[in-house]
């Protein structure tokens, strides 16, 4: 769904008025002048709305667009008609995915899996974010031995046994290929929630961890965690949802390939 400038008006003469982001979930209207002792109507201006799914269960965690307006999403799908002709989809119950539409929603421009097999819990994308260029970042968790990694990366491999690393992967804007994919984790089950950009397209992700030997720099303010290590989750188990999103249902997914 994306919105375009309220439209306000009192007995019928106009008011100015706009949106405020008042916090990482919540928007609030601003109006300008206007009779208090008089009704005010506000009327959001829907540009477009769609359904993204299939026939089975299908969310979406993360959305951004890119500087040409085309539309950036990721998340989670069981439909097996979610996906073009000649994408390989895995035979898993829930399949992470990206996807990127024209900027008025009426086209699909790409969509392809991003994950790997062998893990009851998957590689669940959460955040999404993309640059000048149109490139696509995605950050998740992964307990999955194949997933997709880049030659060269900060890590190929999972830093633990039978636990989830978070992971960060630059796809290419056709979504044809991996720019890069690297691992970030500890022994214990780390978690990707968030990513971000600089001016310069140095990528920032942020996540959870329960490792204590996650991987720091010189320097930082805390280089270990500050609550004594618990009892470790399996790869099975539901981590803790982050405060914006729903508690995602965690299933497996296959197909470590992003494909046009």
């Amino acid at each position: 769904m994306r919105f375009r400038k309220p439209r306000l008006h009192q007995s019928g003469n106009p008011v100015k008025g706009s949106y405020i982001l008042a916090s990482s979930r919540e928007i609030r209207f601003a109006a300008g002048n206007y009779d208090r002792a008089k009704p005010l109507v506000i009327d959001p201006v829907v540009q477009f709305v769609t359904y993204i799914g299939g026939r089975g269960f299908d969310t979406v965690y993360g959305v951004t667009v890119d500087p040409s307006g085309n539309i950036l999403l990721t998340g989670f799908s069981s439909s097996a008609n979610l996906f073009p002709p000649g994408v390989n989809r895995p035979q898993t119950e829930l399949s992470g995915f990206v996807m990127k539409l024209n900027p008025t929603a009426t086209a699909v421009l790409y969509v392809s899996y991003l994950g790997g097999g062998g893990a009851f819990m998957g590689s669940p994308p959460w955040g999404i974010a993309s640059d000048a260029q149109g490139n696509a970042y995605v950050a998740g968790g992964t307990a999955s031995a194949d997933f997709p990694t880049t030659p060269g990366a900060f890590r190929t491999t999972l830093a633990g046994s039978g636990t989830s690393d978070a992971y960060l992967a630059k796809i290419n804007p056709t979504g044809t290929a991996l720019v890069y994919s690297t691992l970030l984790g500890g022994s214990q089950n780390d978690y990707g929630v968030g990513v971000a950009l600089d001016p310069t397209g140095n990528a920032y992700i942020v996540g959870t961890t329960l490792s204590t030997d996650f991987p720091t720099t010189a320097g930082v303010p805390r280089r270990a965690p500050a609550f004594p290590p618990p009892t470790v989750l399996s790869p099975s188990s539901t981590p803790p949802a982050p405060p914006w999103c729903i508690r995602p249902t965690w299933e497996a997914t296959a197909a470590p390939k992003p494909s046009g």
